[in-house]
């Protein structure tokens, strides 16, 4: 059955309207919108429905709303997506096999990118978040930290925000998928062997070497996959 198009409420035409007005002025994190009563006057709308249009936009996280200020601009952030991810395993709507098939398509363009792209500050914090890993072998909750940390280091030498913000949005499910791999079958051997695995990636990000990047990081998710098979 066909149903009949609905029209659009005058709250959602004004969130439309801010976004486009957003965009129009280049409005950059930190700026404000203009007030209520400008806005109202601008958009030929009352200040309530230009209430409800913010307040929309606030829920979406991309304004904050200050009781007596004007709204500002909120910095892009991953805090919908992680939401999303949250709620995807904790409904089982997703398991962790499924979100390791993610992280490898991602990761994998990360690595390839990181390796063409990253300086030496981007190695240095690598080698840092390493050094770490090292020194944690016993403890799995910061292991498994450092271990997170060192896959968004390498996302953010890949300089490209959006493969940044995907990844930083699943950090927690990462992070607990670690944690459920030492779970499983966790032993001084396997500790050896994945800071291994870690380190034959940041050797190739040294190197700048985009194929040994490549292949250290498929290695390091084909263990993954794999151990959760036994």
């Amino acid at each position: 059955m066909i149903q009949k198009v609905k029209r659009d409420t005058l709250s959602q035409q004004v969130t439309q309207s801010l976004i486009a007005l957003i965009d129009a002025r280049d409005l950059a994190p930190g700026d404000t919108l203009p007030s209520e009563a400008q806005l109202a006057l601008e958009f030929g709308a009352s200040r309530p429905v230009i209430r409800e249009a913010l307040k929309a936009l606030q829920g979406e996280g991309i304004i904050e709303v200050v009781t007596g200020k004007n709204a500002v601009i909120k910095p892009i952030s991953s805090t919908m997506l992680r939401k999303f991810f949250e709620r995807a395993i904790a409904m089982k709507s997703a398991s962790f096999r499924d979100l390791i098939e993610v992280r490898q398509g991602l990761e994998l363009q990360s690595v390839t990118l990181a390796a063409q792209r990253c300086g030496d500050a981007d190695i240095a914090a690598l080698e840092g978040v390493m050094a770490q890993m090292r020194d944690h072998l016993q403890d799995h909750v910061r292991f498994a930290e450092y271990d997170v940390a060192f896959h968004l280091h390498i996302a953010s030498a890949a300089h490209n925000p959006m493969i940044y913000y995907l990844l930083e949005s699943i950090r927690d499910a990462m992070r607990d998928n670690v944690l459920q791999g030492m779970r499983i079958r966790f032993s001084a051997e396997d500790y050896a062997r994945v800071v291994a695995r870690h380190e034959a990636i940041l050797q190739a990000l040294r190197e700048h070497n985009v194929g040994a990047a490549q292949q250290a990081m498929q290695e390091h998710f084909t263990e993954a996959l794999r151990a959760l098979d036994e």
